[in-house]
């Protein structure tokens, strides 16, 4: 028995099961199971109009500049999730906050991830804002419920360039058979991530909050609006 909360992709079992082969087991079964979350109510998507494409990395990272002050008060006793795919992104965003911002920020990788938390945590108890930067690691197994984390906020749709041999070698296979490595394993990839993201917001039945995405393929692309269809049905704003 094999179970997780992200073992689905694009909505289908499809990704798994080649993954790890089960695809040629006949007698393999699967099963997804509803979430106990009432998630129309608990928490809001927002997709504001971004203009910049991440592909234009300097327009896109400008703004995400502008974004961020009209999405985070620095008076609102609440935390905040950042996540970033890209480190020099996060770092010339956090270089470029409002002074009034710094204070409360918290980077990944400038401080161990335990002392990270534990200064996140004590900000909120005493009612004051945190706001947590973070890269892909932060993405998932992160548990923030209540105030720690109202508001997640996602700069960039998750892919992954195939950066190691069996990647890229997997990715070879499938183009020497005609298929399209992007369409087959980067998307579907992605959209684990994502999911994972959002998944940070709704850890427990009384937790409430936004999560913002500050990508515009998620609307324009189709593979974008795929991905946008196997998210959890917040209600929708903007």
């Amino acid at each position: 028995v094999l179970t997780s909360a992200t073992l689905q992709s694009l909505g289908n079992f499809d990704l798994i099961m080649r993954q790890t082969g089960l695809a040629w087991l006949p007698e393999t079964t699967t099963l997804a199971l509803q979430s106990p979350f009432d998630f129309g109510a608990q928490g809001e998507l927002y997709l504001p109009p971004v203009q910049a494409s991440p592909k234009d990395a300097a327009a896109h990272t400008d703004e995400i500049v502008e974004w961020l002050p009209k999405l985070i008060s620095p008076e609102e006793a609440i935390g905040t999730l950042v996540l970033f795919s890209s480190r020099r992104q996060m770092q010339d965003v956090a270089l470029r906050l409002p002074a009034d911002y710094l204070p409360l920020l918290l980077v990944q990788g400038e401080i161990p991830k335990a002392a990270l938390l534990e200064k996140h945590h004590q900000a909120i108890s005493e009612r004051k804002a945190s706001i947590i930067f973070g890269l892909d690691s932060f993405a998932e197994g992160l548990d923030l419920p209540g105030e720690a984390c109202v508001q997640v906020i996602i700069a960039k749709l998750p892919f992954s360039m195939p950066d190691n041999p069996i990647e890229k070698t997997q990715n070879r296979w499938i183009e020497q058979r005609g298929g399209n490595p992007f369409i087959e394993i980067t998307v579907p990839e992605a959209s684990i991530k994502l999911i994972q993201a959002v998944g940070r917001l709704i850890r427990t039945e009384q937790d409430y909050g936004r999560v913002t995405i500050l990508d515009n393929r998620i609307k324009t692309a189709r593979y974008g609006k795929q991905m946008l269809a196997c998210l959890p049905p917040f209600k929708r704003i903007g």
